[in-house]
């Protein structure tokens, strides 16, 4: 059985699969734990809908590298960046093959069936982090994590 976070990561693949019609702008970010870089975190954004937008649009995701920067890339389209608009994050840390290799983020994340990283639910399974994603893009999408 998956972990429950896996499920909504899965919804991002599900929601607004064509991308067509959505606008989207460049995003960018770092994820620190304690101040320090998280490497080899994929971070998922899915947009909020409401009952007058149900479908929002695709989700975007990004891995971290080893300054803790990611940038973002929608599911699956492959657009960079994300729509526009509200969204609801969820971060995880996934392990690695185990040839070394990372495999596409999206494909991780639909099929995890490997241990990860616990950080608390409040990250993934029962995410508080919301981002507001601007119509010009942004490089400032930071979250700074804890692991209390």
């Amino acid at each position: 059985m998956l972990p429950r976070w896996s499920a909504g990561i899965s919804l991002v693949f599900v929601v607004g699969c064509s991308g067509n019609g959505f606008e989207f702008a460049p995003v960018s970010g770092k994820v620190t734990i304690d101040g320090k870089p998280a490497v080899d975190f994929h971070v998922a954004f899915e947009p909020i809908g409401s009952q007058k937008n149900p479908n929002p649009g695709p989700g975007s995701i990004g891995v971290t590298n080893a300054e803790g920067i990611f940038t973002l890339l929608s599911v699956p389209g492959k657009t960079k960046g994300a729509v526009v608009g509200k969204h609801r994050i969820r971060i995880v840390v996934q392990k690695h093959g185990a040839d070394g290799t990372d495999e596409d983020a999206a494909v991780t994340l639909q099929n995890a069936s490997v241990p990860f990283q616990q950080l608390p639910a409040r990250y993934h399974d029962s995410t508080e982090l919301t981002f507001e994603v601007p119509s010009q893009g942004t490089s400032s999408a930071n979250f700074d994590l804890s692991w209390k």
